[in-house]
């Protein structure tokens, strides 16, 4: 945000203008620097040649020579091209800013979570669906198999491949909220660990002996007793026992100490051959490389629901 401000420190202040109007806007250019763009048309019209997804250079040959990767996830040539034939020498292959890439790809999974934790406090389970399409690329992408299937299925039984009453549980029936109030809710199956490890603490403090009737009075216990004991701290203890509450921490130091530490890097600025130790190729993944591939597989997933909702109905 300072690099786009041309703030030179962290107290510099903006003109009397909307800060509110100058907020989005920079917000818009930082998404707009950082965010990995999938052309969905790319996908959906994409040619059944496979000719497309040759992974060598444009003489299709593999001749054993030095070469080079293309960082261009939308190149319709190829991946690997060896210098011969794009006319290049060694010294003439342009370096790439890893360090650059790697802190890109490192602020968009952080936005990425906190966009995510807040439609769920917010029950906005349409933005969640949305969130779930977005990934679908990514999963793919970065070879996560179970994840993309977990993902297809759900946006498939979404888009109307089950019944109504199903479709509407799985949009809206995926949080819940403990406490009550606003912007409380939290993940249903983050709540079901809550309660395994309350049941499991319960059954611990039994000391060892468990009857059926001790495990069902703890399982009936769970989530409701640790609500009374909620409630009587803060009604009964408390009110006799003043405890310190822990206010809102302050971070005031710790933004302008990283700020100091980093803003000297230009971290978002392009300089040819820097890297992290231990990430020198990092590459922020734009797109999907072979998009005829990824058609085929959600495809092949959607001909498999297909063919077993048949068979149910047909049994």
């Amino acid at each position: 945000m300072m690099n786009i401000l041309g703030f030179k420190t962290i107290d510099d202040e903006l003109d009397e203008e909307d800060h509110s109007l100058i907020l989005s806007k920079v917000s818009n250019e930082i998404v707009n620097q950082i965010y990995p763009t999938t052309n969905t048309k790319e996908i959906l019209n994409v040619i059944s040649d496979k000719s497309l997804d040759q992974l060598y250079c444009i003489c299709k040959l593999e001749s054993g020579g030095e070469m080079v990767y293309c960082g261009n996830k939308k190149c319709k040539f190829g991946q690997w091209f060896q210098l011969d034939c794009i006319g290049l020498s060694e010294d003439e292959i342009p370096e790439g800013d890893w360090k650059k890439e790697y802190v890109e790809g490192l602020l968009w999974r952080g936005l990425n979570e906190i966009i995510r934790h807040d439609a769920i406090k917010e029950i906005d389970e349409i933005r969640m669906i949305r969130h779930w399409k977005a990934d679908l690329p990514d999963f793919y992408e970065n070879n996560h198999p179970k994840y993309l299937i977990y993902a297809h299925r759900l946006l498939i039984n979404v888009a109307g491949a089950t019944s109504p009453r199903l479709r509407e549980q799985l949009i809206w029936n995926s949080t819940v909220n403990v406490e009550g109030g606003a912007r409380k809710n939290i993940p249903k199956d983050l709540h079901c660990e809550h309660l395994n490890r309350q049941y499991k603490e319960n059954c611990r403090d039994a000391g060892g002996q468990l009857t059926q009737a001790t495990i069902d009075r703890h399982s009936q216990m769970l989530g409701v007793g640790k609500m009374i004991e909620k409630v009587y701290q803060e009604q009964v203890v408390e009110s006799h026992i003043k405890f310190k509450r822990h206010n809102t921490p302050d971070t005031d130091a710790d933004v302008r100490h990283l700020t100091k530490t980093l803003q000297p890097l230009h971290l978002f600025n392009f300089q040819a051959g820097r890297s992290f130790n231990g990430f020198e190729n990092s590459k922020t993944s734009k797109g999907v490389t072979f998009p005829r591939k990824f058609k085929e597989r959600l495809i092949k997933h959607t001909n498999k629901i297909a063919d077993r909702r048949e068979l149910t109905a047909d049994d």
